[in-house]
């Protein structure tokens, strides 16, 4: 009997460790997930503040905290994007694109996102990759059919005149008949 007994203190004894070390393990667990959640409240505050010196206007103060909350949550394509927008007014296109492919690496459902990437490189000069960017976003998401309008502008630039004529028949297509794109097309 006490044999019995001394395997049934070491079952107890055993499964009482085992519980510690669960236990244990789940209370390191909720601290990480409290301090996740902190950080992220945190990024979201500079986030917000951000955005109030972005509204008014005062983008040095707004990029300082966009990047402050990019420190902590480096994974928010958002963040990519306004710190492009910020540097694309500010004329340091380089950061812009840089900031801008960062945010469509994250994500890819942005209209806007592929809009000021098209922007920002037909500021530079780069009609090629501008298109590109139109045409990725207007093949990938609805309810952009407005920017094949710049998107023929850009074929036009570049002397791109058959994709031009395509897009003028994709914008028939999706607008109907227009005096200003038969023009455009009778130019072409």
């Amino acid at each position: 009997m006490a044999i019995q007994h001394n395997h049934i203190a070491k079952f107890i004894l055993s499964l009482a460790v085992l519980l510690f070390i669960v236990t244990g393990a789940q209370a390191q667990k909720s601290k990480k997930d409290r301090s996740r959640e902190s950080k992220l409240r945190e990024a979201e505050f500079y986030f917000t503040e951000g955005e109030k010196y972005y509204i008014l206007e005062d983008y040095s103060k707004a990029l300082g905290l966009f990047q402050k909350s990019l420190e902590i949550n480096e994974d928010n394509a958002t963040l990519y994007f306004k710190i492009a927008q910020i540097h694309a007014k500010g004329d340091n296109l380089t950061k812009a694109l840089q900031n801008i492919t960062s945010a469509l690496e994250l994500e890819q459902d942005n209209k806007y996102f592929y809009v000021l990437a098209a922007d920002i490189n037909t500021q530079l000069g780069d009609f090629k990759a501008a298109s590109e960017w139109l045409e990725i976003m207007t093949a990938r998401l609805d309810n952009t059919d407005q920017y094949l309008f710049e998107l023929a502008a850009l074929y036009l630039y570049q002397d791109r005149f058959d994709e031009a004529l395509k897009t003028y028949d994709d914008i028939e297509n999706a607008f109907g008949i227009s005096e200003e794109v038969v023009g455009q097309k009778q130019k072409i």
